[in-house]
């Protein structure tokens, strides 16, 4: 089965939802930093370390991610956050309970 692949034009979020489920969506290291707020050379150190989504080549110039595999490790570190407590954090419900 052979899947469309789709550079994102200035955004992520400029593309339709049609044109997100029609195909991969790729995006370059310009739309990665306004959506990750790391600097790209954390994002680099993340990648040699497995802790990333690696980039790939398209082109001999032109490195790329996944969108999909971007917007994964959101929700991941998202979800992992949760499980931590903050230092000094009680949740609201159970700091009313007695």
């Amino acid at each position: 089965m052979d899947h469309a692949v789709i550079m994102a034009a200035a955004s992520p979020r400029e593309l339709s939802s049609k044109d997100m489920r029609s195909g991969r969506v790729l995006i370059d290291m310009d739309q990665l930093l306004k959506k990750i707020p790391l600097s790209a050379r954390t994002i680099q150190e993340m990648e040699k370390k497995g802790e990333f989504p690696q980039r790939f080549a398209i082109a001999p110039r032109r490195v790329v991610w996944d969108l999909d595999e971007v917007d994964t490790w959101i929700i991941e570190r998202k979800e992992a956050a949760r499980k931590i407590a903050a230092p000094g954090f009680i949740p609201v419900a159970a700091s009313t309970r007695r």
